[in-house]
């Protein structure tokens, strides 16, 4: 029988101090505090002994510490500019609602102020949420910061470009004449969506569009997923790398000439399908839509 060596239990709390290190400064990254030590104070006048937790800080009460944190939260709010031509948003963790409405303004819930920054001109209006870490609460758990976006009937977009991390974004009645979406891990919802040109990028997301119209589009995924319904103009391309795409276009089939190339992917158009490795084609060749597909272990369907 192989007995127990002293160094293999101090290896072993090596280990465990290590993995104890790396907890917590992944905790302290995330937006933790330093509580202090606990430790158990006893009284011995009486009967027997009684025990109180108590904290030792030196800056102060955990409830003031949090009280702090939460001061720190603000509601920020602004009108957007009626000759607004450009919409620029990057956020880390954050959720986005852009939406029609009455009245063109914005607002932003429950970011840290001092982890975004905002620019608005005559004609343009940009959000950057720069830092997430602080939208923990021990308290409260973890915030969901948001910033909604209401477009007045008076504006006429030129350009929108939205890069979005692991929020959830809703979009509804949005018209522009070029629209760029970067999707990270998040959930993207849309309706209604009208673009000249339009770029769409999920790496590991989802993205679903429905009544949208794009006069040319370029679609990529990573290992997303993304729906789209509506028409397609003149040339268009939809490439995955291991995710899903999926299209159900409006216009008839008659409207669509469909070149695909095929990794160890599938292809599926109308009905019929094709797997494994080659080139194709669907449709007729003067038809006055194109569109180019790609596919590497992923698998794109088109429907009409």
């Amino acid at each position: 029988m192989r007995g127990n060596s002293p160094l293999d239990g101090l290896g072993k709390g090596f280990v465990l101090l290590v993995v104890g290190a790396v907890l917590v400064a992944v905790g302290l990254s995330m937006g933790g505090r330093w509580p202090g030590f606990m430790h158990w104070r006893f009284d011995r006048s009486g009967d027997g002994f009684s025990f109180e937790r108590g904290w030792e800080r030196s800056w102060g009460s955990a409830d003031d510490a949090e009280e702090a944190d939460i001061s720190r939260v603000e509601i920020i709010e602004g009108v957007l500019p009626s000759g607004l031509e450009k919409i620029d948003v990057s956020l880390a963790a954050g959720s986005l609602v852009i939406r029609s409405g009455d009245s063109s303004a914005w607002r932003a819930l429950d970011f840290p102020s001092d982890g975004i920054r905002t620019d608005s001109d005559d004609d343009s209006f940009s959000f950057e949420e720069r830092d997430w870490k602080g939208r923990f609460s021990s308290r409260q758990g973890f915030r969901m910061p948001k910033l909604e976006i209401t477009l007045g009937p008076e504006i006429r977009l030129q350009d929108v470009h939205l890069e979005l991390g692991a929020g959830n974004v809703e979009l509804s009645d949005l018209e522009t004449l070029r629209f760029s979406l970067e999707n990270g891990a998040g959930s993207v919802a849309g309706r209604n969506i009208t673009a000249g040109s339009a770029a769409l990028e999920t790496a590991a997301g989802s993205v679903v569009l429905t009544a949208a119209s794009f006069d040319s589009a370029r679609i990529e995924t990573g290992a997303g997923r993304l729906q789209f319904e509506g028409s397609l103009g003149d040339r268009s391309s939809v490439s995955t790398g291991m995710g899903s795409v999926g299209m159900k276009l409006s216009g008839g089939a008659d409207r669509y000439f469909i070149r695909f190339e095929r990794g160890l992917g599938s292809v599926s158009i109308d009905g019929k399908s094709w797997n494994g490795a080659g080139n194709g084609t669907a449709g007729d060749s003067s038809a006055p839509a194109t569109v180019n597909l790609k596919t590497g272990l992923g698998s794109i369907r088109i429907d009409f």
